[in-house]
C-alpha cells in the first residue's frame, strides 16, 4: 500500500479517535482521543496523537504488526469502490491488543475488496500525491 501514512477517523468502543497508521520501518500507530472523527486535523491543525504501538513488519498474508503499549494487526487492503481510505479497529483496553483493517482506493478492475498488497521491505517516507499512482486517487493523507 502506497503510501505508507495515514491519518484516518476510527471508532474504538464508543469513543471516536483521530488515528495515525503508518506502515513502515520506524512507522507507529498514534491515536488522538482528544480529536474525535479527525475534525481538528481535517480543519488544518496538527495532529497531536501519542504513540500506542511500534509497526514491526508486514506479512505476506498483508497483516501489518504492531508491538509497544497496545500489541496487535491492522489488515491492508484496497478496494476500487473507495474514494477514500477506511480504518476500524476493535482491541480490548484490559490487555491492551487491537486488531483493525485499513482499507484504501484501488486502482485496479473489479469492485469490491481486494487481497492485501504486502508493503515492500524497506518502505519509502510518505510523500504527497497519489495513493496508487493514478491520477483518480486521493491524496497521501486522507480524512
Amino acid at each position: 500500500i502506497s503510501p505508507n501514512e495515514y491519518t484516518l477517523p476510527g471508532r474504538f468502543g464508543r469513543s471516536n479517535h483521530c488515528y495515525r497508521i503508518q506502515v513502515r520501518n520506524g512507522g507507529r500507530l498514534l491515536v488522538d482521543t482528544k480529536d474525535p472523527g479527525c475534525a481538528r486535523f481535517n480543519a488544518g491543525n496538527q495532529f497531536r496523537g501519542v504513540s500506542v504501538s511500534n509497526y514491526q513488519r508486514t506479512a505476506a498474508s498483508g497483516m501489518a504488526m504492531y508491538q509497544g503499549r497496545w500489541s496487535g494487526s491492522i489488515e491492508l487492503l484496497q478496494d476500487l469502490s473507495l474514494s477514500k481510505a477506511t480504518f476500524e479497529v476493535s482491541g480490548n483496553s484490559r490487555t491492551k491488543t487491537f486488531s483493525g483493517k485499513l482499507t484504501v482506493p484501488s486502482c485496479g478492475s473489479g469492485p469490491g475488496p481486494t487481497p492485501p498488497v504486502p508493503t515492500p521491505p524497506v518502505p519509502t517516507p510518505p510523500t504527497s500525491g497519489s495513493v496508487c499512482g493514478c491520477s483518480s486517487c486521493t491524496s497521501s493523507v486522507l480524512n
